[in-house]
């Protein structure tokens, strides 16, 4: 029921999307509002009712502060259910460390009397799932000047998988809760799953959501929102870097996509992995470390708008936007 009402009522589907409801109508990628209100009847030991009319009755009110609730907070999409966090020592790289907790003891038992100080992030609980698998996105910027901000996004971006199927249940398999290659290679699975290197290409990715939900996702939804993300979190933090001429950085940034297509910023790394341990970054790392030669040198000074695969998406000098 409550499905039928909010299709209804508060019409929040792509118009691409109806091809993959039409299609396959079990498959339906359920509304954000959906879920929430399918978990707050969890929690709240209520049934769901499946005449229109008792349901508006007994619910409406509900829905629509769900709604509105998520106009002002759209980050409570990630809450779900189960209160997981995920837990980083601070510094540190390639996965190591990180662990998942659903309990505030369990972390400080974990953390307590340790040097090392850690990040806590609230987990996303509504993952987009490929394949049965987690997965993550990296996506290389190159910041050529602070003063004016010039920041350039590549092309391409690459998508890390977890070596095993994702389980919400057991929060102790790493390999189903982390994507980093470096973690993942040691699963008994690595070399058992479908999705060969546990990486994908960009254009793999483009192609399986079309087939999913018979638009282009990526480039419609998912690729605008990484240019945004990238752009405010370097204008918010770039006064309070140094800034330095005749000089540059390559950042990492990871993402993660969920099941509304909504991404989320993970983490920003410095000197990101530049390794060519798998099919994929053997075919993409080559051609963005020549793409970065050219941006830093053969057209050094110059704010050409596309240089390689690299596009200028910011210049705070010009108010280039992109």
């Amino acid at each position: 029921m409550i499905k039928g009402v909010l299709k209804d009522d508060f019409p929040m589907v792509h118009p691409g999307e109806w091809l993959s409801m039409l299609r396959d109508p079990e498959k339906q990628k359920d509304l954000a509002v959906c879920q929430q209100m399918e978990e707050v009847l969890k929690q709240n030991n209520l049934e769901d009712i499946e005449d229109s009319d008792a349901f508006h009755f007994k619910y409406s009110s509900l829905v629509s502060e769900l709604v509105q609730l998520l106009n002002q907070k759209p980050q409570s999409i990630l809450q779900g259910s189960k209160n997981i966090w995920i837990i980083k020592p601070e510094y540190s790289s390639r996965g190591r460390g990180i662990k998942c907790f659903d309990d505030l003891y369990s972390i400080f038992d974990h953390i307590m009397g340790r040097e090392m100080g850690y990040v806590a992030q609230k987990y996303i609980e509504h993952p987009l799932i490929i394949k049965n698998r987690k997965f993550d996105i990296r996506q290389w910027v190159i910041v050529t000047e602070l003063v004016p901000l010039k920041i350039y996004f590549y092309s391409e971006c690459y998508i890390r998988f977890s070596a095993e199927e994702y389980d919400a249940e057991n929060l102790n398999n790493k390999f189903a809760h982390l994507t980093n290659n470096a973690i993942a290679k040691f699963s008994s699975q690595f070399h058992n799953s479908e999705i060969k290197g546990n990486m994908w290409t960009q254009e793999e990715l483009i192609i399986h959501l079309n087939q999913e939900y018979g638009y282009d996702v990526f480039m419609d939804r998912i690729q605008p929102k990484l240019k945004e993300i990238v752009i405010h979190s370097l204008r918010c933090c770039s006064d309070q870097m140094k800034n330095r001429k005749k000089s540059f950085e390559v950042y990492g940034y990871d993402f993660m996509i969920d099941s509304q297509f909504n991404p989320w910023l993970i983490e920003v790394n410095m000197s990101p992995s530049s390794d060519t341990s798998t099919p994929v970054t053997s075919y993409i790392i080559p051609k963005m470390m020549e793409d970065i030669a050219k941006v830093i040198v053969d057209y050094a000074g110059k704010s050409k708008k596309k240089i390689g695969g690299f596009q200028l998406i910011y210049n705070s000098d010009t108010k280039l936007i992109l």
